[in-house]
């Protein structure tokens, strides 16, 4: 399968939002820019509108997960779910998700150890994860990093 080409507002968004992180990859904190987390917001609730979601469910050590979910919650009308992990164990209000179809909105590409466990926790509540949007591919990042140094 074919890496999808940059999507020019992903990328322009991200330039304002990288926070260099000495020693690791670049982060991305909305708090940065509103309006660069706002553009995010609707590319990613234009991608979940697509695939019919009831519900938008955020992984919350994402760091930006809270901002960003908000927004694409909002634009779709429909209630958000946090979870995040606490000593090893996901917590969040899932029963929400109960008969419903989220969508998983995420800031970056996340990581294969976070999809399983959230997928057989909100399964395990009788709702579904039927797609997952990402704000900022990971050649998108590397693109805003590259345009961020100049």
């Amino acid at each position: 399968m074919a890496t999808p080409p940059p999507r020019d507002v992903a990328v322009d968004a991200a330039v304002e939002l990288l926070v260099p992180a000495p020693g690791g990859p670049p982060v991305l904190d909305p708090a940065r820019s509103p309006a660069a987390a706002e553009r995010l917001g609707a590319l990613v609730a234009e991608e979940l509108r697509a695939t019919g979601v009831d519900a938008v469910l955020t992984w919350e050590d994402d760091g930006g997960a809270a901002v960003l979910g908000h927004i694409t919650a909002r634009e779709l009308g429909a209630p958000r779910v946090a979870v995040r992990e606490d000593l090893g164990r996901l917590l969040g209000d899932v029963d929400r998700l109960r008969g419903l179809r989220a969508g998983l909105a995420a800031l970056t590409e996340p990581a294969p150890r976070v999809l399983d466990p959230l997928r057989r926790l909100v399964s395990s509540h009788d709702g579904e994860i039927v797609a997952t949007a990402v704000a900022v591919r990971p050649a998108e990042l590397d693109e805003a990093t590259r345009r961020a140094r100049g």
